[in-house]
């Protein structure tokens, strides 16, 4: 038996650019500005992931002068003025919901470049998701912009010290999925919905797009089976009733540009039983942290200890 799951994941990101005096005190602050995510950025996931996410966890920040106005297929500044991999300050924030009724997690990364070590007018920054102080690659591209949203350059002395903050946050936008498969000449519908979310925690969805540095190639998926009478819920909770069984797979994951597979089999002695699977709940752990799924199938499917059951889930991560 084959199940063929769809989910969408979304990724955005923002800069704000400080200048401090001598002193620390701040001269200048834009407050928060957007980004444009590039296609390598995504491309490179593809890479990540072949890698198990295992990748470098410092980070670059690099500031230029440009005036060009971003756009996806760039993978550098215009004009690279000077680059840093000193980090400051790293937080992973607790997962939250927007103002659309969106799930998010955010990661904020503090740069700081040296006092006085760059005498120049910048207008473009960018970032690179690795450790490279020559290069001029990068990630994402800004224009700075001022409160009211529009293009400016910042000119730097002798006695100024450059601050940035990046902040790129994994967005849900997962919607309901259905469809209907046939096993064996029936017809089963099936609606899938996010499932509940994960916890909080330093190994979220964004350190692990990102690169936590971990080996996350013998890591399970959880799957629960129930069957009965079961409540599927909203999205974001939990089924509920009937009788349940938690299982655990082994993931197949493969990767290609901004999408992400994860095959999984129960087994011949997985999730038998006599009423058939009404709802499966499948929870990801490593390497696929940032959705969790459920999906809900009438009439529930019948499978005996003579049948596997792969389920596939695929993961599309696009510009939130």
């Amino acid at each position: 038996m084959n199940l063929k799951i769809k989910n969408s994941t979304g990724m955005k990101g923002e800069y704000r650019v400080m200048v401090l005096d001598k002193e620390g005190n701040i001269k200048q602050d834009t407050d928060w500005f957007d980004n444009l995510l590039l296609d390598n950025f995504f491309t490179n996931l593809q890479a990540w992931a072949a890698n198990k996410w295992v990748v470098s966890t410092t980070r670059t920040l690099r500031v230029g002068t440009g005036t060009t106005a971003p756009s996806a297929a760039q993978t550098a500044l215009v004009a690279k003025t000077a680059s840093t991999t000193t980090k400051t300050a790293s937080v992973t924030n607790a997962q939250y919901t927007d103002g659309q009724g969106r799930l998010c997690q955010s990661m904020e990364e503090t740069y700081s470049f040296t006092l006085g070590s760059i005498v120049a007018t910048i207008s473009e920054v960018g970032w690179f998701n690795g450790s490279d102080i020559n290069g001029n690659t990068v990630h994402s591209r800004a224009l700075i912009t001022d409160t009211n949203g529009n293009p400016t350059s910042i000119t730097l002395t002798n006695q100024d010290q450059l601050v940035i903050k990046y902040r790129i946050t994994v967005v849900d936008i997962y919607k309901e999925g259905s469809g209907t498969i046939t096993l064996n000449g029936q017809n089963y519908n099936w609606v899938s919905r996010r499932g509940v979310k994960q916890a909080d925690s330093s190994n979220g969805w964004i350190s692990t797009l990102l690169g936590d540095g971990t080996n996350n190639a013998n890591a399970t998926q959880m799957f629960t089976a129930y069957f009965g009478a079961v409540t599927f819920g909203a999205h974001g909770v939990s089924p509920s009733g009937g009788t349940n069984e938690t299982l655990s797979a082994y993931p197949i994951v493969s990767a290609f540009g901004g999408e992400f597979k994860v095959n999984l089999n129960l087994s011949i002695s997985q999730g038998n039983n006599a009423s058939g699977i009404k709802v499966l709940a499948v929870r990801q752990t490593a390497p696929i942290y940032f959705a969790s799924t459920k999906i809900e199938f009438t009439p529930a499917i019948p499978k005996t200890n003579q049948q596997i059951l792969n389920l596939e889930l695929q993961y599309i991560v696009t510009r939130a």
